[in-house]
C-alpha cells in the first residue's frame, strides 16, 4: 500500500533508509573510478561505441530499437560522466621529477583533493 512519508510505518521508513544507504554506496567498488579521468572517459566512450555497433549489427540503424538504445545510452553516459572524478574538484595533477644519469623524467601523479582545498 502506498504511503506518504509522514504516514508510513516505521519499518517501511527503515527499509527505505537501508535501501537508500545501499544505493549511495554502490559506486565505491567501481574499478573505473580508480583510473585516471582520461582513461575512464575513454573506457566509457569505447563501451558506448561497442553498444551502438552491436545494436546496428543485430537490427540495423533505422529502427525503433536503435533509436531507443541511443536515447538510453546518451542519458546513461551523461549521468556516468558526473560520477567520474573531475580535475580541481576531486584531484589535482602534480608532476614529479626524477633524474638519473643526466636524464630527467617527469610523470603525472594524481593527488586526491584534501577536505581543506578551497
Amino acid at each position: 500500500m502506498p504511503y506518504l512519508k509522514n504516514e508510513a510505518p516505521p519499518e517501511a521508513l527503515e527499509t527505505i533508509r537501508q535501501l537508500e544507504a545501499q544505493a549511495d554506496e554502490c559506486w565505491r567498488p567501481l574499478r573505473i573510478l580508480q583510473d585516471p579521468p582520461n582513461v575512464a572517459i575513454w573506457a566509457l566512450l569505447t563501451g558506448g561505441i561497442e553498444r551502438v555497433e552491436r545494436e546496428q549489427a543485430a537490427r540495423g540503424s533505422n529502427t525503433p530499437h536503435f533509436d531507443a538504445m541511443l536515447a538510453n545510452l546518451s542519458i546513461g553516459e551523461l549521468f556516468t560522466y558526473d560520477w567520474l572524478p573531475a580535475q580541481d574538484r576531486d584531484f589535482r595533477i602534480q608532476y614529479d621529477r626524477a633524474a638519473a644519469n643526466g636524464v630527467t623524467i617527469e610523470s603525472p601523479v594524481f593527488v586526491e583533493r584534501p577536505v581543506f582545498w578551497a
